[in-house]
């Protein structure tokens, strides 16, 4: 369980224990944008963590400040970049 657990503060009194590390999250939704031939695709944050399309996927119901830091995760390795869309945010995979 090594590097899921986050210190939320420098005093280490607060922290957050996560299931998934975002890089690993990341890792699954790219896997799943591969395997269903999206990439070039551009999806809502919303249409990633609640569409039909996701449904029965781990990520989906991912909250959406996990879900951030995923595909930030991501944005890092060149796979992904996150974009303001008129309805909030959303990301586009390469």
């Amino acid at each position: 369980m090594l590097g899921n657990l986050e210190w939320m503060d420098k005093n280490k009194t607060r922290c957050l224990i996560m299931w998934r590390r975002p890089e690993e999250w990341g890792k699954l939704i790219y896997q799943w944008v591969s395997r269903n031939g999206m990439v070039n695709s551009v999806f809502t944050l919303y249409e990633l963590s609640n569409g039909d399309d996701t449904e029965g996927e781990e990520f989906h119901g991912l909250e959406e400040w996990m879900l951030l830091r995923s595909l930030q995760a991501l944005q890092t390795e060149s796979k992904a970049e996150i974009i303001t869309m008129d309805d909030g945010k959303g990301v586009k995979f390469f």
